[in-house]
């Protein structure tokens, strides 16, 4: 069960639309009786700046500006069965600051908008959601402007490739199956290289000799790694199948989530990726890309 969850706020249509989408669990809500907390960083002013604008109670104005964005939410008409809890801190790194709450609070995940309200029309990931993307070690969703469904029951895929880390994302999944929905559907993904495509075009001459031999190979993937994390869902209770895709993991997972899916969970690296990396590439391919909720999960 997810009993704490983490939900920055900064007044922007990305954080509105990452609470509306919790506050939409209903089920969840009502069985697992989550504790809510609304986080909101309010920079820290020097005192110089805040004698130059008259502000003398530097407190006492960061209670204010975070009192109109907890207002903007909208919170008594989402109908939620507890009052959130609400916080504010000072901070002037945003990312660091919901970070070392969430990992002082226990937090189970964080949910929140994919840009605030400093950034740039038409960039799809913002600076601080990239910051707690790499400081923060608990499961992260991020959530787009009006591109959350609304519907009990999600379709959900979870990116595997024989990783601890996407393994990790499955063990997510079945720990958080009600907040997806009591009929919630899961489709186990993986990502295999288009073998064909590689040898034609580096081995041409050699190609008609392996070509046979790469269905093979892609069964083997499948029942290696997709089929042993279907069986684990389904004895877990939960509606769980698996598809296999060619390509580059990153694009096909996005692409895919995008015509099929309501959402995407994915380990923060892949089998390739060196551990040395705080993110790997096909998760800031997809955090970066992706335009449908996303969960990362980092170990």
């Amino acid at each position: 069960m997810l009993k704490r969850i983490l939900i920055p706020v900064d007044g922007s249509d990305s954080a509105r639309e990452a609470f509306d989408f919790v506050a939409s669990r209903k089920s969840w809500l009502e069985s697992d009786a989550p504790v809510l907390t609304l986080l909101n960083v309010e920079p820290t002013l020097p005192p110089h700046l805040a004698s130059a604008f008259s502000i003398f109670d530097r407190e006492a104005y960061a209670a204010a500006q975070a009192a109109a964005v907890f207002k903007k939410l909208g919170i008594d008409k989402a109908e939620l069965p507890a009052e959130p809890e609400k916080k504010v801190v000072s901070s002037n790194d945003a990312g660091e600051a919901i970070a070392k709450y969430a990992a002082q609070s226990e937090a189970e995940m964080i949910v929140m908008g994919a840009r605030g309200n400093s950034m740039i029309e038409g960039v799809f990931l913002g600076s601080v959601s990239q910051s707690v993307i790499v400081k923060s070690k608990t499961p992260l969703m991020i959530v787009h402007p009006q591109s959350a469904p609304k519907k009990a029951s999600l379709k959900v895929g979870i990116a595997v490739d024989g990783s601890d880390y996407g393994m990790a994302a499955v063990d997510f999944i079945i720990r958080a199956k009600n907040f997806f929905g009591a009929n919630a559907e899961f489709v186990v993904i993986t990502v295999v290289p288009d073998y064909a495509g590689l040898i034609a075009n580096y081995m041409s001459a050699m190609a008609s000799k392996i070509v046979p031999n790469v269905p093979d190979m892609e069964a083997e993937e499948y029942e290696k790694i997709v089929k042993p994390v279907v069986d684990k869902l389904n004895a877990a209770g939960l509606k769980a199948s698996g598809v296999q895709l060619k390509g580059r993991p990153g694009k096909m997972l996005a692409d895919y989530t995008a015509e099929h899916l309501d959402m995407i969970v994915a380990g923060s690296h892949g089998k390739g990726n060196l551990k040395a990396l705080v993110v790997g590439t096909t998760a800031r391919d997809l955090a970066a890309n992706l335009r449908k909720p996303l969960i990362l999960i980092r170990i």
